[in-house]
C-alpha cells in the first residue's frame, strides 16, 4: 500500500509505502488529550518507510510520558506520532491520509479507558450533511 498525506492546510506533506500497516483505534487518554476527540485512530507503519517533503520548516512536536505527537506548526492538524519505546514504528493521524477509502480500522487498544458511547457510535442517528 502507498499513501501520501498532509496537514489540514498542506504545509506538511508526508507519503508512505507498507505491506501490512495496522490500522488501530486507540483510547487511552492520552490520545484524547492529544487530539481533542474520543478515541484516535492511526496506521501504525514502518518509520523508514515514511518520508516527507520539506518537513522541518513547519512541523512541530510535543512531548509527554515518551509519546511525541508530531503537528503542523500553521494549522495545528496532527500528522504522526512516535514513541521512546517503540522508535522502529510511527502512527500516523487516519484523518492526514489523503485517500483512506480503502482502509479501516481492525482494533480497539486501551480499552479500560474508553468512554462507554464510543462503543455504540454504530447506533446514532446519521444525517448525509450538517447537522439537525
Amino acid at each position: 500500500m502507498k499513501k501520501q498525506g498532509s496537514c489540514g492546510c498542506g504545509a506538511v506533506q508526508y507519503s508512505f509505502e507498507a505491506n501490512k500497516p495496522r490500522i488501530i483505534n486507540c483510547h487511552c487518554s492520552m490520545c484524547r488529550a492529544f487530539n481533542g476527540a474520543a478515541f484516535s485512530t492511526y496506521v501504525i507503519i514502518p518509520a523508514d518507510s515514511f518520508s516527507f517533503r520539506d518537513e522541518a520548516a513547519h512541523l512541530a512536536s510535543y512531548c509527554k510520558e515518551n509519546a511525541t505527537k508530531f503537528f503542523c506548526r500553521e494549522c495545528g492538524s496532527p500528522v504522526f506520532n512516535s514513541h521512546a519505546k517503540y522508535q522502529t514504528i510511527r502512527l500516523i493521524h487516519f484523518g492526514s491520509i489523503h485517500d483512506s477509502s480503502d482502509i479501516q480500522p481492525k482494533l480497539n487498544v486501551w480499552c479500560e479507558n474508553h468512554l462507554q458511547w464510543s462503543m455504540r457510535l454504530d447506533q446514532l442517528k446519521n444525517f448525509e450533511h450538517g447537522m439537525a
